[in-house]
């Protein structure tokens, strides 16, 4: 059976009437009526119908309780899209269970009696927990990170696709693109209940803002694969962006142009929009901008490098790193911010991100690559250390940087002789 045309609703007595056509207010467009259908599509009527909820409340400043109703419309797209699109995500958390049951085991052993104004004495007794009590506490806190895990996976699975195979470590450091999305949805999660007193709305355009976040994150799952990569290229466009070259300095030649320095508001949208990972390798394999190394950094996304994987069957997978990769090329013209994305990084002790590093350190003038001489040391002893170029180590007819006074020299090898044989001495 069909879903009912959007131009009939049912009445309170059950009768099928015309209304106005829906979909038409100020917020809807072309776009936003394709992503409505695909939702119906894909997921449910019902979070098909909360998303036109929304974006008609998202059009009507003046409708009465409006951010409580936004509210619970993205929280429950949030918390149930997920569910739909993957039943196999980990189980919500039984917090309130066991909170019940701490209660119980609380008030059996009389603990309450025992602490009641204690607080009001600096020289008060400790109180001896029985066993059972510390069971239940236990208990609820093992449930709180049940919930902490469960939460991270759905906005893991919405933002990237996939839920990590490491979901405590996850939760503990998130990913860029997912505490973004999080931090989003806790947006309208924090406006699902009448307070006490009466709260000042957001602004217009952080509702508005968040909404989109939403909508980027739908699109990344529901929406034409195709259509996305070619946001995704605009955005590493717009990153590339060079502008006229004020000044002529001495010498310069060919391209006089800068590169134009990202606005916050650009960097915000680039960590959002990029969340799942083939979006995620083509914007790195195609940024291009120095001045984009710090402030990605900064947010997070040179954090944690992807680990060695070893399959069932003992065969060891090595995955590159697109991050790792963008910031050696970005070395010779960025070199301190470069050496300091990698000294703050975990590399996972993986075999291509050690050369990535070991390939920009021999792009950086010496002064700057000694800062991981010790990093390019430790992995000449480990056990794939052949993927390393050796090349990289030394100095050749390409390596050479360039003097205080302007006068262009050999670089200095990154290690000694006796260390690139296994020795431990560095430069």
């Amino acid at each position: 059976m069909t879903e009912p045309g959007p131009e009939l609703r049912t009445s309170l007595q059950g009768e099928r009437t015309a209304v106005h056509t829906p979909m038409d207010g100020p917020a809807w467009s072309p776009a936003r009526r394709d992503r409505r259908a695909r939702l119906a599509a894909a997921a449910s009527r019902d979070i098909a119908e909360l998303y036109e909820a929304a974006i008609d409340l998202l059009g009507d400043s003046g409708r009465p309780a409006r951010m409580l109703l936004l509210g619970h419309c993205m929280r429950e797209i949030g918390n149930r899209l997920p569910n739909i699109l993957n039943p196999e995500l980990p189980d919500s958390s039984k917090q309130n269970l066991a909170v019940e049951q701490l209660a119980k085991a609380w008030r059996a052993a009389g603990l309450g009696v025992q602490i009641v104004g204690s607080e009001e004495s600096t020289q008060a007794p400790d109180v001896s927990v029985p066993r059972g009590v510390a069971a239940a506490i236990e208990s609820v806190v093992a449930e709180h990170e049940v919930g902490q895990r469960a939460n991270y996976a759905k906005g893991s699975f919405l933002v990237q696709g996939m839920v990590p195979p490491d979901l405590a470590g996850a939760a503990t450091h998130p990913d860029p693109s997912v505490q973004a999305f999080l931090r989003s949805k806790g947006f309208f999660m924090g406006h699902t209940h009448a307070g006490e007193e009466d709260r000042p709305p957001p602004c217009e355009e952080e509702i508005h803002d968040r909404v989109r976040h939403f909508e980027d994150v739908l699109d990344a799952r529901l929406g034409d694969w195709w259509a996305v990569q070619a946001d995704v290229r605009d955005l590493v466009t717009r990153a590339n962006e060079r502008r006229p070259q004020t000044t002529e300095g001495p010498g310069d030649s060919g391209d006089h142009r800068q590169w134009s320095r990202p606005s916050d508001e650009l960097v915000r949208e680039a960590v959002r929009r990029i969340g799942d990972p083939q979006h995620r390798r083509a914007f790195f394999l195609e940024l291009a901008n120095p001045l984009w190394v710090e402030p990605l950094r900064r947010s997070g996304l040179f954090r944690t490098a992807p680990a060695i994987q070893v399959d069932p069957d003992g065969s060891v997978q090595i995955p590159p790193w697109a991050q790792s990769q963008y910031l050696a090329r970005m070395a010779a013209e960025a070199p301190d911010d470069v050496a300091r994305a990698f000294e703050h990084m975990d590399d996972g002790e993986n075999p291509a991100v050690h050369r990535d590093l070991v390939d920009g350190a021999s792009r950086m003038p010496a002064r700057v690559a000694k800062r991981l001489v010790p990093r390019v040391v430790g992995y000449l002893h480990q056990p794939f250390r052949t993927v390393i170029d050796p090349n990289a180590l030394v100095p050749g007819p390409t390596h050479r940087e360039t003097s205080p006074a302007g006068n262009s020299r050999p670089r200095r090898a990154l290690v000694r002789g006796d260390a690139r044989r296994g020795g431990s001495s560095a430069c």
